[in-house]
């Protein structure tokens, strides 16, 4: 197991920033995050520092657990019992491993990567042949007809982009 990371000081008025940006109720319902969120639907939260250097965004329930129980392990995660993204409840919250987040996920009927491995098709359709697939290094599957169109709608982006600033280079005279 890794070294255990240093808690981040949360000073005063991170703190009162912090639960400015939660709604309470009981204890036995969610704490539901109103501040910003991430891609994935979890919490956010700039955390500064006292000297005024560049302080780091954290998230949200994470900073909850560190707050209640402590530094959690680097090769940790922060779950949510209640299975609510937006949940900073300490008690709704626990930590385990990668495995135990995509168990925690397959036994609520989430989408995961648990079972997939069984599937003969991507999500777009195509079929997991020898041609077809690729192995990452972690061991999960790719589609190579989906990782090219991938390819090819991220080229064609940003080569329009990168025209486009040519464009904008060469003005109007």
């Amino acid at each position: 197991m890794s070294e255990t990371p240093e808690v981040v000081d949360v000073n005063v008025l991170n703190l009162a920033f912090f639960w400015s940006n939660v709604e309470t109720k009981n204890v036995q319902q969610c704490w539901e995050w109103r501040g910003g969120l991430s891609g994935s639907g979890y919490g956010r939260f700039y955390v500064r520092t006292d000297s005024g250097d560049e302080g780091e965004q954290r998230l949200a329930h994470r900073l909850s657990w560190e707050m209640h129980f402590g530094a959690v392990p680097e090769d940790l995660y922060v779950l949510h019992k209640c299975d609510n993204r937006k949940c900073v409840n300490p008690l709704h919250l626990f930590v385990g491993t990668q495995s135990d987040n995509m168990r925690d996920c397959a036994s609520k009927g989430r989408v995961c990567t648990i079972g997939k491995s069984r599937a003969t098709h991507c999500s777009k359709g195509h079929e997991f042949t020898v041609e077809n697939t690729y192995y990452k290094k972690d061991g999960h599957r790719d589609c190579r007809i989906c990782i090219k169109a991938r390819k090819v709608a991220w080229d064609k982006k940003n080569n329009a982009r990168a025209l486009l600033a040519r464009l904008g280079e060469g003005g109007e005279g």
